[in-house]
């Protein structure tokens, strides 16, 4: 069974720590700045602060944990 990892904005957005347009926002500076990742754009931004990045981040590590 392939895992399948959740991208930090899907993330982001389902802890209400931000909004869709403000992701398309991120993505659009991402486009322009490949090497950038979205969760710095984003608290660059001002979208979100930098412990909620944090936040999200270990949700994702978590997510892709193999089980115990």
């Amino acid at each position: 069974m392939r895992d399948q990892r959740k991208l930090i904005g899907q993330i982001l957005v389902e802890m209400g720590f931000t909004d869709i347009r403000s992701i398309n926002e991120a993505r659009r500076v991402q486009m322009i700045n490949p090497e950038r990742r979205i969760g710095e754009l984003l608290v660059e931004m001002g979208s979100i602060r930098p412990e909620q990045l944090s936040t999200a981040l270990a949700r994702q590590f978590q997510s892709q944990a193999p089980p115990p």
